[in-house]
């Protein structure tokens, strides 16, 4: 029994070289499948992992998404599915903040410190206001979210290169039949 593939690995590039790319839908796809990495991102946050590696698997997934909805692959595509993955990231960062905002008006509320718990929306805006504020809490953040960035961005790199070095290899033969 052979290996099952999935995602960009079933492209066939013989035809991929000729299909039309929907560079609309792949952007959709992009931030469609992205966004189950952001999500992990924020999951894994929150449990108190390094969530970095959930940039990795959120590049991956977007460059799967925009394969599968633009219909192909191409460097524009992963370019475009990276500035996605990298957007979804940013997303996520600034919920796994608020989300620690709520956490800790949580433990202010519980103390009797507060007399409510705020809203998500405020929460999101006293963590920006406290975020930009305070160096320290801001170089925290942009810390993981640089992590998550190179480690998504490199990691991405190395599981698209052969798929770039086959399609490669593919528009060679193509040019050479053509001459």
């Amino acid at each position: 029994m052979g290996k099952r593939k999935f995602g960009i690995s079933k492209i066939n590039f013989e035809e991929n070289r000729d299909a039309q790319e929907k560079v609309f839908l792949g952007i959709l796809g992009a931030f469609l499948f992205g966004l189950a990495g952001g999500v992990l991102w924020v999951i894994l946050w929150r449990i108190g992992f390094i969530a970095p590696i959930a940039g990795l698997i959120t590049a991956i997934l977007a460059v799967n998404g925009y394969v599968f909805f633009g219909r192909k692959f191409s460097k524009r595509g992963v370019v475009l599915a990276l500035i996605a993955a990298v957007i979804v990231l940013i997303i996520a960062t600034l919920v796994s903040m608020t989300f620690d905002v709520l956490l800790a008006f949580r433990e202010g509320y519980k103390a009797g410190t507060y007399d409510r718990m705020p809203t998500f929306v405020q929460a999101f805006a006293f963590g920006m206001l406290t975020m930009f504020g305070t160096p320290s809490i801001l170089l925290e953040y942009l810390m993981y979210l640089v992590f998550g960035l190179v480690i998504g961005g490199f990691g991405t790199f190395m599981y698209l290169r052969p798929f770039f070095a086959k399609m490669k290899e593919i528009e060679a033969q193509g040019g050479e039949s053509d001459a």
